[in-house]
This record gives C-alpha cells, structure tokens and sequence, in this order.
C-alpha cells in the first residue's frame, strides 16, 4: 500500500514541477502569460486531484487494481524538468524553446499512460482518470497554438 501512495505523491510532485516550470515561462515571456499562467494552474489542480485519490484507496478493489509503474522513471521525468526549471530562471530559452519543452513533456504523459496506472470499475476513479488525460491532451493542443512574432 505504501508503494501506491509513494507513487501517487511521486505522481503529483511531478505535477508541481511542470506548474513551477509554467510560472517561469509565464515570468520570463509576458506575451503568453496568461496561457502559461492557465496551464500551471491546471497542473496545480492536477496534483491536488492526484493527491485526492488516495481517499478513494480504501477499496479493496482499487488496491488490487494497482500495477507496476516505475517510479524511476517519474523521478527521471521530475529530475528533468527541474534542469528547465533552472534553465528558464537563468533565461537561457527562448519563447519556442519554452513551449517546445513544454509539449515534450506533455507528450511524454500522453505517450507514457501515467494517468493509467489504475484499473477499474470505480465511477469515480475513471473520471478523474479521464480528466487528467483529456486536460494533458488539452495542454498538448494549446501548446500548438502559441505564436510568435
């Protein structure tokens, strides 16, 4: 049980790094702020939807329903995203390399399934399944409608 809520928090600190690195693009390109602003918000709603699950842990259903992830490979992801973060705070990228990072990464959750890591049967627990994939899709989307001048 501990490794599904050490997973779940590994899950949402992931979040928590793409907001932080949101912000810093926010910060350092005023001319799409408000988008970056937007979507840290939606990764902070995320980790704190993915903190929320481990309510829904109790069932006994939801425990059998858990398989293998690899941490390592969020921590891989966390520890990348920490290397933008500092490199957007030094102002090393630029506008297209920021939103071009940012789509890398929700590719990556897109590609990886992360959001996937339950089956089940719980009403509840596919919706929010549903909706961190369908906001990362989102995200991707939005990604490709920036423009620059």
């Amino acid at each position: 049980m501990d490794d599904i809520y050490n997973l779940l928090e590994k899950m949402a600190f992931h979040e928590e790094k793409i907001m932080e690195l949101y912000w810093a693009f926010a910060e350092n390109f005023p001319e799409h702020s408000k988008q970056w602003n937007k979507l840290a918000e939606e990764e902070k709603n995320h980790a704190f939807i993915i903190r929320g699950l481990a309510h829904a842990l109790e069932s006994e259903e939801l425990k059998k329903s858990f398989f293998n992830v690899h941490i390592s490979e969020i921590e891989s992801a966390i520890a990348e995203i920490k290397k933008m973060i500092t490199a957007a705070h030094g102002h090393s990228l630029t506008s297209a390399e920021a939103v071009k990072a940012a789509a890398g990464i929700e590719r990556g959750l897109l590609e990886s399934s992360v959001f996937t890591v339950f089956k089940t049967n719980d009403q509840k627990m596919t919706e929010v399944i549903k909706k961190l994939t369908q906001d990362t899709k989102s995200h991707f989307e939005q990604l490709g409608s920036f423009k620059f001048s």
